[in-house]
């Protein structure tokens, strides 16, 4: 398996991972969640993200209103 590459943020000293995960359709009223993946699934694929070193996930209060924020909270916290 490749190495994951590291990028520093600025110049605060915080490197995240060159490549992120965009949250967009984790949550209720996204595409596909519920009927084509669940809560449960999002958790995974989160999971598979941090285990393989990804430490940048793209969210916003408009995705799913909100949801894709509330999900990632609830499993880091």
């Amino acid at each position: 398996m490749n190495k994951i590459a590291y990028r520093a943020l600025g110049v605060c000293g915080i490197n995240v991972t060159a490549m992120g995960i965009g949250t967009q359709a984790w949550g209720k009223g996204s595409f596909g969640y519920g009927s084509k993946y669940t809560e449960k699934d999002v958790f995974e694929a989160f999971k598979a993200s941090l285990d393989a070193g990804v430490n940048f996930f793209d969210t916003s209060d408009s995705y799913a209103k909100g949801e894709s924020e509330k999900l990632l909270t609830n499993k880091v916290f």
